[in-house]
């Protein structure tokens, strides 16, 4: 019994010993292309953050930083030479994609993994990237964060897991499907669709139509309702709030089969249950269909 504590002691001071060693190193990486107004730019990123802003003229700008922890810089130089970023342009398609390679003679144990090194615990890489004016996005990713802001085209997201998605002051259409995420879309100029498992989502919309339907996702909608296409929510689980000017008009269908119904906005009813209503306000026009199975469906004005 005492030789074996002795051993798991002496195994933990190793173990604390390599990682009090292991260190962060960063390595980084540009790249600029000249390219026209209207192109698509297509990113498969499996994971890290993606921060994307305006570019002040005709050219598309990729930044990058490679972040491995390593016991040393050449063990560090040797992953980060495994991660490969490509940048390839095809007229006006132009494809951002990193590759984690396989690394040769190297074991998978957990040791190695614990501190960074192993084939299947590479570093993580960190894209700012600047794009020109009418650019559309397609990401595709499996995990990370995502950040947008004074953007000029349309957003199309296909993903797993995201910490944070963040678009801003966007002038084009949005389409996210991911997994589970925490979305905040605001000043939103633009028809939004989005499609999800978890998380929370914050949108305010100053033009274009609405279509979420999501399981457990809490939902936070202003919008100007300036346009006569419809607006349509479904949770199973979440709440809806569905925030609209006092000048909006419209036809609103609320249901939920255990929450409840509030409403400030006064409403012409035409047909009223336990867990249904439904009725015009402001005159008609725009439906607004906002259903909940289990959470509260709430509608006010600002």
């Amino acid at each position: 019994m005492f030789v074996r504590k002795t051993a798991i002691i002496f195994c933990l001071i190793i173990l604390m010993t390599t990682i009090t060693k292991a260190d962060e190193f960063q390595f980084e990486y540009q790249k600029i292309l000249s390219v026209k107004s209207g192109i698509k730019l297509e990113l498969e990123i499996p994971r890290g953050i993606i921060e994307v802003i305006p570019s002040n003229n005709n050219k598309l700008i990729v930044e990058a930083v490679k972040t491995v922890r390593a016991s040393n810089r050449n063990e560090a130089e040797e992953v980060a030479d495994h991660i490969e970023i490509k940048v390839d342009q095809d007229g006006d398609n132009v494809n951002i994609s990193t590759n984690f390679l396989k690394m040769l003679n190297r074991s998978s144990s957990f040791w190695k993994k614990f501190i960074g090194v192993g084939e299947d615990s590479y570093g993580d890489v960190n894209f700012k990237i600047a794009v020109p004016h009418r650019c559309d996005l397609v990401f595709n990713t499996m995990t990370g964060k995502i950040f947008i802001s004074d953007h000029d085209g349309a957003v199309d997201i296909t993903s797993g897991t995201l910490e944070d998605l963040k678009i801003e002051y966007n002038r084009g259409p949005i389409s996210i499907n991911c997994e589970n995420a925490e979305i905040d879309l605001q000043w939103v100029e633009g028809d939004i669709k989005v499609k999800s498992q978890m998380g929370k989502i914050d949108i305010k919309q100053l033009t274009g139509s609405i279509n979420i339907k999501t399981s457990s996702s809490s939902v936070n909608i202003e919008t100007e309702m300036s346009t006569d296409k419809n607006y349509f929510v479904e949770t199973t689980s979440g709440t809806i709030y569905f925030s609209v000017p006092v000048f909006a008009a419209g036809y609103l269908e609320i249901e939920t089969k255990a929450g409840e119904i509030k409403s400030d906005v006064p409403v012409s009813i035409k047909s009223i249950d336990n867990n249904r209503m439904e009725g015009e306000f402001g005159g008609g026009g725009t439906k607004v269909s906002l259903t909940s199975l289990t959470g509260d469906v709430e509608v006010s004005q600002y």
